[in-house]
């Protein structure tokens, strides 16, 4: 999803670093406060914390700006959820947070929905790879 000019990319027209990390905490706080995600909640047993940061650093990296989340070691995203058992229902959850999150923000709204399309495509692959 990212743009072949750092300056347009989707990263900046959004607010940078500040506006990811709004974006994460919104996104963390709904998870840990709605019952209506407790599935997905459950997947992080020890609190989000530094979840929350590497959510962070991927988006970051995912639109646009620094690649400091993909210069790390460690493996791809989706090699990075392969032990969790991530459901249609899971993925739902984690979806429809998301985009609640990201209605919350100061992101344009139609940003927001490009935004959520492409995260649609990566939580159903993640659903769908067992």
């Amino acid at each position: 999803m990212q743009s072949t000019d750092a300056s347009d990319s989707i990263f900046i027209r959004i607010g940078g670093s500040p506006a990811i990390r709004v974006l994460v905490d919104e996104f963390y706080d709904l998870i840990e406060a709605d019952p209506a995600y407790s599935g997905v909640m459950a997947l992080h047993g020890s609190g989000t914390a530094d979840v929350r940061a590497s959510l962070a650093g991927w988006l970051s990296a995912w639109l646009g700006g620094p690649k400091d989340w993909f210069e790390q070691p460690h493996p791809c995203l989706m090699g990075l959820h392969l032990s969790l058992p991530i459901t249609a229902d899971l993925s739902a959850q984690w979806l429809q947070a998301m985009r609640r999150a990201l209605e919350r923000g100061a992101i344009e709204p139609w940003l927001a929905a490009q935004i959520h399309q492409h995260l649609a495509k990566i939580a159903d692959a993640m659903a769908t790879r067992r």
